[in-house]
């Protein structure tokens, strides 16, 4: 009988472990053979076809407003032209998104480099940007923003001023700044006349006859015209008649709020706080004149007059779009309901015009569509429906209803049911009860509001301005709020 010996449990344990990792290596080497030969043809796709997203390439590390920091991830630089934001919050009313928007200038992305890049606006919920380079190659990141960021809402288009594209003429993107920021108010050169004692630096006592005006004025300091400024004063003791307006600034214009927060004339005791207007181009100086028909005596102590925004909406570094010759700006817009937004400053000799709705980047009345026109003599603006072969006008307000060299800020909505409202906020407009803060423009002739239904689509927002026009903050928004 013969026995035939059998392999030991050790021994087929090993060889059952050696022929494991036997297989184990022949499959590891064909997939990192597969997946090589994958990435590498996938690349060749890629740089064959433009069309095709690249993912993976940029890694987000924080979003701080409308700012987005970025860190580009392969050995390369990439320089990126512009962007989309695609976000399914928003339909086709807001066309700001889902459409190509350039860079003022190219970003570029270094290598392992954390850069910013800002967007003109950032939606609430998940969206995706795709970053797009100088070769038209495109790179998409999902973008989930926190609720705890400030940044600029996409409800609204706040159109940036280097977007316009120009059909003709030239212009220039400048920075607001006061003239005269800090206090300059001084007692150096002060001139009086009549009976006026001067009490000590700044402070005066006036004394009228009844017949004679008496007055100081700063004559050595020169106050710009259009701007606007702040008197924190004190009138310290007053007997004898003088009536509300008998106790003035003189070339000077008293803004709607000239009077402090108990509505108390300057003539009575106690501090005071006035807003006042520049509006005249020569001679634009200090005077505080008393001009009693009684025998009159107050005491007066100026601490300072200082330089203040004209607007809300115009500040220090305030970017604003200025002509330097006549000429038309254009940007894309589609937008026909909702609001027209922005502040605008009328030069010397100029006639602005402000096309919110047009169909082409034609000129005045060569357009389908509305725009809003100050003439440069009479200072009338018309709210006007443009036909193409000309213009009818469906709101015309006063003479002298704005000056040159101010700014105002104007606003044009139009609702559903095609009614459009013209309102305005500037130097010497009281608001109007109901429009928050707003003043709802008195007319000469046509309606306001006013309904016309004749051009319900657009496709340009056009600006025609002349040497001296300058304009800012505009914003564009579907909904009326």
């Amino acid at each position: 009988m013969l026995f035939k010996r059998s392999i030991s449990p050790l021994i087929a344990t090993i060889l059952l472990i050696v022929v494991s990792v036997i297989l184990i290596t022949v499959v590891l080497t064909w997939a990192k053979g597969f997946t090589q030969s994958t990435t590498n043809k996938a690349t060749d796709l890629l740089d064959q076809s433009k069309e095709i997203p690249r993912t993976g390439v940029f890694w987000q590390t924080s979003l701080l407003g409308d700012q987005l920091i970025l860190r580009n991830q392969i050995s390369d630089d990439i320089e990126i032209k512009g962007y989309k934001i695609s976000s399914t919050d928003y339909n086709s009313d807001y066309f700001w998104l889902n459409s190509y928007r350039p860079l003022e200038t190219n970003i570029t992305f270094s290598p392992s480099t954390l850069t910013p890049i800002t967007l003109v606006c950032v939606p609430t919920n998940k969206f995706y940007l795709e970053l797009i380079d100088i070769n038209d190659q495109s790179y998409t990141l999902e973008i989930n923003p926190t609720t705890n960021r400030s940044f600029t809402s996409c409800n609204t288009f706040n159109v940036p001023l280097w977007e316009f594209e120009t059909i003709n003429g030239s212009y220039l993107i400048s920075e607001f700044e006061k003239t005269k920021p800090n206090n300059f108010f001084t007692d150096v050169g002060m001139g009086i006349s009549g009976n006026v004692v001067n009490i000590d630096e700044n402070t005066w006592s006036f004394t009228s006859d009844g017949s004679t005006s008496t007055f100081i004025s700063n004559g050595g300091i020169s106050y710009t015209l259009g701007r606007k400024y702040k008197v924190e004063m004190e009138t310290l003791s007053s007997s004898g008649i003088i009536g509300d307006d008998q106790l003035y600034f003189q070339r000077f214009s008293l803004g709607s709020n000239y009077l402090d927060d108990n509505d108390v004339p300057i003539k009575e005791v106690g501090r005071h706080t006035l807003t006042i207007w520049c509006n005249r181009e020569s001679s634009s100086y200090f005077q505080l004149q008393l001009n009693s028909s009684t025998n009159a005596n107050i005491v007066i102590r100026i601490d300072s007059i200082t330089e203040i925004d004209p607007l809300e909406t115009i500040t220090d570094g305030t970017n604003y779009l200025e002509n330097l010759t006549a000429g038309r700006k254009v940007i894309l817009s589609s937008q026909a309901y909702g609001s027209w937004e922005f502040d605008l400053y009328k030069g010397n000799n100029a006639n602005p015009r402000v096309q919110i709705i047009s169909n082409n980047t034609s000129a005045y009345n060569s357009f389908l569509g509305y725009m809003l026109y100050i003439y440069q003599d009479t200072k009338v603006i018309h709210f006007t429906m443009s036909t193409g072969s000309g213009g009818s006008a469906l709101m015309v307000t006063n003479s002298d209803f704005v000056k040159d060299l101010f700014w105002y800020n104007v606003k044009i909505t139009r609702d559903r049911n095609n009614e459009f409202t013209f309102l305005i906020k500037g130097p010497f407009f009281t608001p109007t009860p109901g429009y928050d803060g707003w003043t709802l423009v008195s007319l000469s002739s046509g309606l306001n509001p006013r309904v016309n239904s004749n051009y319900t689509t657009s496709n340009y927002f056009v600006i025609d301005l002349d040497p001296g026009d300058r304009i800012a903050n505009i914003k564009l928004t579907p909904e009326i709020n």
